[in-house]
């Protein structure tokens, strides 16, 4: 049984780990209006670097940062 899997992004047997990224999903202006209630201020997290970030929930339930 391994405890530890990898270390610094390489496995015990010292090869690379290739890692997928997760896949993305492009959404419409109408879902994001949904999702954070029109961009309600309330919603608002702060400022990031290319403008305002909102907490949005979803139509399949999960929440997410947009």
């Amino acid at each position: 049984m391994q405890l530890f899997t990898s270390c610094c992004g390489k496995g015990f047997e010292g090869k690379k780990k290739v890692e997928t990224e997760p896949a993305r999903k492009i959404f419409s202006l109408k879902e994001l209006h949904s999702a954070t209630n029109s961009f309600n201020y309330d919603n608002k997290l702060g400022e990031g670097r290319f403008g305002s970030v909102y907490w949005g929930q979803l139509s399949d339930g999960s929440q997410s940062f947009l």
